[in-house]
């Protein structure tokens, strides 16, 4: 649905899943916003879905270097502030954080 442009349906499509399969999905749809540029959407996605974002870790995680690959640095070190007390972090989920810190 990305790729041709149906961003208003995928997001209809994630917000009527739940449990992991939202999970998966989200973390999908923010990367795609993400390499697309599409950052008022993202903005709102994560605006109105930060509390379901932030419990996954690998949504969490795809927003971290969603931000870091906008050169949002400084939106992605707030966002990613707590990755010592998080359960099943990855390092592909760090890397964002790296380059984010390094600016």
């Amino acid at each position: 649905m990305t790729d041709a442009g149906r961003w208003k349906e995928c997001r209809a499509g994630v917000d009527k899943l739940e449990g992991r399969l939202w999970a998966e999905a989200g973390a999908e749809y923010v990367r795609a916003l993400a390499t697309a540029r599409r950052t008022s959407e993202l903005d709102g996605f994560v605006s109105s879905a930060r509390e379901r974002l932030r419990e996954d870790a690998a949504t969490w995680g795809a927003v971290g270097n969603a931000l870091e690959n906008l050169g949002r640095h400084q939106a992605c070190i707030e966002w990613m502030s707590d990755w010592r007390k998080r359960d099943g972090v990855r390092p592909w989920m760090l890397s964002g954080l790296v380059v984010s810190q390094q600016d």
